[in-house]
């Protein structure tokens, strides 16, 4: 058929050829001038004059224009981006450390920075390629955009030096060919690329394909990195979609990722599709506990250390654990692991081999609980022959490596040069260790220790060291741990992990055996000499515990180094060189410890046991040598008054030193703003005056960032102090603007972000308002000698037990998980612990060992020097002190607390 255009004049057909040939040169060298010119972010403003950079390279990726060697890129965008777009950006990490990128996109209603999408994304050293979804971003506040109303994007190196390599647009990623998909979840949430999207309320769409839904539905959005996990319907009870006939392989995820301290936690439920039963689950609390909730990673071991490294020099701290905390080969192990052996499986897949007879799969849910009827997202794949089955395998395969590919991208693995910062000093290198298993005791230090001071070793033991045979150590509460590596986020909101680590207590009464690779121990305890106790050494295994009642073979090292003193295993002895110092440490008088809450696994099967294990975390900590606590409290509504009394006694029981501050309990016993609210809650505490004198309240906790709390709180205190004047009320500031509110508190808990200097530190006491600390880096000086050089009178750290969600997924929350008592499979049983208690640790015996200088300054001219010595080396200013590499590396209080030591020993007598 003839075309119906008509055909235009040859002449004026060559003037348009010229004419478009012309304005196609114009373009390219427009472009190719701004190529050439300076582009850069300036703050919040824009210059107006920038135009769209980008070069078409394919049908399918744009590669933006950039500079290589410019720490800030910027590109415009008149008319937005086609939907199912991605951003990659690639390029090198020349830093020794990581680097931090901002990725910031504009929307064409942007304004500040609450109104546009920002993300901060750490990089690891190296090459690095990282993608970002452009369908359905999101501002600050939480307001979806589209990739259509994209306008500006700007990336900005915040530190560290990043070369550029590419940055492009490219389709996001689409499914394997063989694969269907459905993505369940909220209307508003973007779907994983490639799958269909099924909406709660159905939408048209949905509809008119004929998928329908029956339940109590609720929709579940987690803040969680895989799209397709991340999202989903609770309460479902049936489930239809349409499907071709034939025989297909199924595998549907049907697991709530779950956020902050709740993880779902339904103990039957049954599964069926077109009525053949795909999951049947009937446990009891105790199987759920060790199949799901302490499931945790297989992690690899640090690479094995080199059998001869070189000495340190002697006014140097020994190296860290390993020497791979920037084995970037060793953190890529890491990240594998991590995925192979537990985030892989998180969401709960389930395979079946389903058959379709009526053009429709449908899926049956049952359980007593909500959350056991729940489904995120579900593959299928034809498997009607051989041919079809090993196509289907492959698909699902490469849609796992999709996923894994994802997971590497959305969170690194980065170097932790400060892993080891809350371990003490190796007391025995490796190279002090000769060939036969015997150790050099010239290249290993003397120890001075005195009566009741808190002890933390760390020894290297060697490979093939045997079976750990006997400990003989002058120790009370004596513990071993042998260090393992975790992973936990960089930072509270960072998508990026980092490798930490964890101490694993050793049973005495099954103690490892060392055979393949070098372990790092911890061994704690607090000295106790004492004559009666120096026995001749008995063959076994034996462990001072002289609250166990055991048996103590120690020898006498009352006048010196004993020789029978240290660790014997099978194969090797490590002797340690210990002499006494003429002295006794004095007690610690202030409360130095953590917050603590109840373990949160407890209170969804068997509430009664939560009492039991918080009394049990008090005793660990206490053992370990901390002093106080912010203790777990129930909410005392009325009828709970005895229990809330028993609650706030427990921790005074076990050793712990007053005052506790009780963090959430008013909070939760307001149910509203409303004067009956307030009246009925002033009834309660009236209730339990007698634990007035162990308790002080929070009444505002950073205030600002809640205002509607605030409000409620603030009209509490007023009358509470009208009505209970015995009460002590407490602000937990953390803002500059928060000095109005100090004076209308008993006492306040501040850190850096309030302003920790000398100018504001005076205000507070001379209004004479008690003064804590709260939540600081660098633990093991800021609960020693910042506390003691602030006049503070306690310190809390942030957090004993806040898992997100899952307690060994950092990754499924929007902030990381804090625990630093890892959850255990039954109550009271000896817990993992995180490293930053051994800061705390020994921050508290740095403050015995200050307040044994301030005592003894009084008769002694050389301890009164160094007492001064020393509070100028320590600013009241905290900035000033961190710094210093000395303060981050504990490098300092090392060198100050041997230079009190060595005041302690006595004068030797000339021979």
């Amino acid at each position: 058929m003839a075309s119906s255009k008509r055909r235009l004049p040859d002449s004026l057909n060559i003037w348009l050829q010229l004419l478009s040939r012309i304005l196609l040169w114009m373009t390219l060298l427009a472009g190719v001038m701004l190529f050439l010119s300076d582009v850069t972010l300036a703050g919040e403003a824009l210059s107006g004059q920038d135009k769209p950079v980008e070069t078409q390279t394919s049908a399918t990726t744009r590669l933006l224009a950039l500079k290589p060697t410019e720490a800030k890129q910027h590109w415009r965008f008149d008319k937005g981006i086609e939907s199912g777009q991605q951003l990659r950006i690639s390029g090198v990490n020349e830093s020794d450390d990581s680097a931090r990128l901002l990725i910031r996109i504009d929307s064409h209603r942007s304004s500040n920075y609450f109104t546009r999408f920002n993300r901060e994304q750490l990089l690891p050293k190296g090459e690095f390629s990282f993608t970002l979804s452009l369908d359905n971003l999101r501002t600050e506040r939480k307001q979806p955009f589209g990739s259509d109303e994209i306008r500006q994007l700007f990336l900005s190196t915040l530190n560290g030096k990043i070369n550029w390599q590419a940055v492009s647009l490219e389709p996001s990623p689409k499914l394997p060919a063989g694969l269907i998909g459905w993505d369940f979840g909220p209307q508003d949430q973007a779907k994983a690329a490639g799958f269909q999207q099924v909406s709660y309320p159905l939408s048209t769409d949905n509809i008119q394909k004929g998928i329908s839904l029956k339940g109590t539905i609720r929709n579940r959005n987690r803040p969680y990195f895989d799209p397709a996990l991340a999202d989903g319907f609770e309460g479902l009870t049936q489930l239809s979609l349409p499907l071709e006939n034939g025989l297909w392989k199924v595998r549907l995820w049907v697991d709530d990722i779950g956020e902050w301290e709740y993880l779902p936690h339904a103990l039957e439920r049954a599964i069926t599709i077109n009525g053949q039963p795909v999951l049947l689950q009937k446990l009891d609390a105790q199987q759920w506990l060790s199949q799901y909730y302490l499931n945790k990673p297989k992690l690899p071991d640090e690479p094995e250390l080199p059998d001869k490294p070189e000495l340190p020099d002697e006014t140097e701290l020994p190296d860290e654990p390993s020497q791979s905390v920037n084995n970037n080969e060793w953190l890529k192990q890491l990240q594998n692991a991590f995925w192979s052996s537990f985030a892989r499986e998180r969401g709960h897949p389930v395979d079946a081999l389903i058959e379709v007879k009526d053009q429709r799969l449908n899926l049956a849910f049952s359980s007593p609980d909500t959350a056991g009827r729940f489904i995120s997202a579900m593959l299928v794949a034809p498997a009607n022959n051989l041919e079809q089955l090993a196509e289907g395998k492959r698909a699902f395969e490469a849609y796992d490596q999709q996923r894994l590919a994802r997971f590497q991208e959305q969170w690194p693995v980065i170097a932790n040069p400060q892993m080891a910062q809350y371990l003490p000093r190796a007391i025995y290198p490796v190279n002090s260790i000769s060939s036969d298993g015997s150790v050099d005791s010239a290249k290993s230090e003397t120890l001075h220790w005195a009566d009741r001071e808190e002890i933390t070793l760390r020894l290297n033991i060697p490979k093939d060291a045997g079976q750990l045979q006997r400990v003989n150590l002058p120790l009370k509460n004596l513990k071993l741990f042998r260090v393992q590596t975790g992973l936990r986020r960089a930072g509270g909101q960072e998508k990026a992990l980092q490798p930490q680590l964890f101490l694993h207590p050793i049973d005495p009464d099954d103690p490892p055996e060392v055979t393949s690779y070098s372990q790092q121990w911890v061994i704690t305890g607090q000295v106790q000499f004492a004559e009666d106790l120096f026995q001749n050494a008995k063959p076994g295994f034996q462990v001072v515990g002289l609250d166990a009642g055991l048996e103590n073979p120690i020898a006498d090292t009352s006048a010196g180094t004993g020789t029978d003193t240290g660790l014997a295993f099978s194969n090797l002895q490590i002797p340690l060189q210990i002499k006494r110092l003429p002295l006794e440490l004095p007690s610690a008088s202030k409360p130095v410890g953590i917050y603590l809450d109840y373990a949160p696994h407890l209170s969804w099967f068997q509430s009664d046991e939560q009492q039991s294990q918080a009394d049990c975390d008090y005793k660990v900590l206490r053992q370990l040598g901390l002093t106080g606590v912010a203790p777990a409290l129930p909410t005392p509504v009325k009828g709970a008054e005895a229990r809330f009394k028993r609650a706030a006694q427990s921790p005074l029981l076990q050793g712990l030193l007053p005052p506790f501050p009780a963090y959430t309990p008013v909070k939760r016993l307001l149910t509203d703003n409303s004067q009956q609210a307030r009246d009925s809650a002033l009834i309660q505490l009236d209730k339990l005056k007698n634990t007035f004198p162990l308790l002080i309240w929070s009444l505002a906790d950073e205030p600002g960032l809640h205002l509607k709390s605030d409000e409620k709180l603030d009209l509490f205190r007023s009358q509470l102090k009208q009505t209970l004047p015995e009460a002590q009320v407490l602000a937990q500031l953390n803002h500059s603007h928060h000095d109005q509110l100090s004076g209308q508190y008993d006492a306040v808990l501040i850190n850096q972000g309030y302003g920790l200097n000398s100018l504001r530190l005076a205000r507070l006491k001379q209004a004479n308002t008690q003064t804590y600390l709260y939540n600081l880096p660098h633990l093991r000086f800021a609960s020693g000698l910042y506390l003691w050089r602030s006049g503070a009178e306690g310190f809390w750290q942030w957090h004993g037990r806040m898992p997100t969600a899952h307690p060994y997924d950092p990754t499924d929350g929007r902030e990381d998980d804090v625990q630093m008592l890892m959850p255990t499979a039954e109550v009271c049983q000896p817990p993992v612990l995180h490293s930053s208690l051994l800061g705390i640790r020994q921050g508290i015996n740095d403050l015995r060992w200050l307040e044994w200088l301030m005592q003894n300054a009084n008769q002694d001219i050389d301890s009164a020097i160094l007492l001064q010595q020393i509070r100028q080396q320590i600013s009241l200013d905290w900035s000033r002190n961190t710094d210093k590499e000395s303060i981050k590396n504990n490098q300092l209080t090392h060198n100050l607390i041997s230079q009190i030591k060595q005041l302690a020993q006595p004068v030797q007598s000339p021979e």
